[in-house]
């Protein structure tokens, strides 16, 4: 995991060992896939962009700054490729580029990020 990306998890202090076994990992990661699924089940439907509202509402209580976002993008798209090898393409990786952008916007209107952050994120990991 990104040394970035540990910094923001209340689990990341632990050893990467401890960790990756670690039952608030496995419940988080459940959690991240189950919301990736829920984009994609309900994407453009209005219910969907309350519930990102939300859930980027709620990140700024946990320390989630706009830096953070761009590494989350990075380990989403590393995720597909390791997971998924050669089917995940690069015309898959401009879709998913694309999907996170508007996750992460629709994320930002429910918290008080600054405006100016988009640009910024899409950028960290194109």
């Amino acid at each position: 995991i990104n040394p970035k990306l540990k910094e923001i998890f209340p689990f990341g202090n632990m050893p990467d060992d401890e960790m990756y076994a670690s039952a608030a990992l496995k419940k988080h990661g459940k959690g991240v896939l189950k919301a990736v699924e829920g984009v994609v089940i309900g994407f453009g439907k209005p219910e969907t962009a309350t519930a990102l509202k939300q859930l980027g509402g709620r990140h700024v209580g946990y320390g989630v700054t706009d830096a953070s976002f761009g590494v989350v993008g990075q380990a989403l798209i590393n995720s597909f490729k390791d997971v998924l090898g050669d089917k995940f393409d690069d015309r898959s990786v401009q879709i998913w580029v694309r999907v996170y952008g508007v996750v992460s916007e629709t994320m930002h209107d429910g918290n008080t990020f600054p405006k100016e952050w988009k640009q910024k994120v899409l950028n960290k990991f194109k």
